[in-house]
């Protein structure tokens, strides 16, 4: 699969691409408007993903402006822990762990997440990853059933002060 994907829709055209340390700023500002600020990553985060993890890192565009992004690390186990989300290096494996997933506010429900999820599960097949797993929230996890993601119980991590739950996409 190429990484540099697009799709059209009535709003524009969707550019997935890795994502570039100049990125870094306007990725963070992204996923600081997304959640909470007990649960983002802080720029320091998102540089080490960047620097370390480049290319499980990838954003959307639409006009040359960033839109959306999805950031992810290699893992040795299925389900989520709080060392995952920490800048420091974690055992590398065939799991690929979803950190984050975030859209412009102002730009969301149109399927920018959605396309960055579907490039993400097609890049993972490609490099012959076992499986995708991540954590998200009771309201999320019928969203995440959309593209074959299974619930896999109550997340192990308590990221943010919050209640996760597992959920895992297996090939």
């Amino acid at each position: 699969m190429c990484i540099r994907d697009r799709w059209s829709d009535k709003m524009g055209e969707i550019i997935i691409s890795t994502a570039k340390m100049e990125d870094a700023e306007e990725l963070n500002r992204i996923e600081c408007a997304a959640f909470p600020s007990a649960e983002a990553a802080s720029l320091e985060s998102y540089k080490y993903r960047i620097t370390n993890i480049n290319d499980w890192f990838l954003k959307a565009e639409e006009d040359g402006k960033i839109v959306g992004l999805i950031c992810c690390r290699p893992v040795a186990i299925e389900g989520v822990t709080d060392d995952m989300y920490e800048p420091e290096p974690v055992a590398d494996g065939k799991v690929i762990c979803i950190l984050s997933v975030a859209t412009e506010p102002s730009l969301q429900r149109r399927g920018i997440a959605a396309k960055l999820i579907e490039a993400l599960i097609a890049k993972a097949k490609e490099r012959g990853m076992d499986a995708v797993s991540l954590a998200c929230k009771d309201k999320l996890v019928h969203y995440y059933a959309k593209f074959g993601f299974v619930l896999n119980g109550i997340s192990a991590s308590e990221h943010g002060g919050v209640q996760w739950n597992d959920m895992i996409l297996r090939f």
